[in-house]
């Protein structure tokens, strides 16, 4: 599970994504986004994902028209993330954070 904070126009929201990978964009009919940015054009429909491994979290720009940065710079490959790292994607700010799953028992 990753755990996704998205912050824009001053507010923050964070949820828990219950799969092992996390698409970013705006709703469509081509694909299920878990990470919604509607409302802001500069973010593509189907932008960029995000995915947990062996307790990593990796980004992957998919072709996007605008663009996904960190630290101001373009990535253009797949990036494994700190948990702490802003992800710029359009006008929001994003951070993704592996989220452990208790077991009870």
């Amino acid at each position: 599970m990753i755990e996704v904070t998205i912050k824009r126009d001053g507010k923050a929201r964070s949820f828990v994504v219950d799969h092992h990978e996390v698409v970013i964009g705006r709703l469509n009919e081509k694909m299920e986004v878990h990470a919604d940015l509607s409302g802001d054009d500069s973010v593509s429909r189907i932008h960029a994902r995000a995915w947990e491994k062996k307790g990593i979290v990796y980004l992957e720009d998919l072709k996007s028209s605008g663009g996904t940065y960190i630290e101001g710079s373009a990535i253009d490959n797949i990036v494994a993330l700190e948990s702490d790292t802003e992800v710029a994607i359009g006008n929001n700010c994003l951070c993704f954070r592996i989220k452990k799953s208790i077991s009870k028992g």
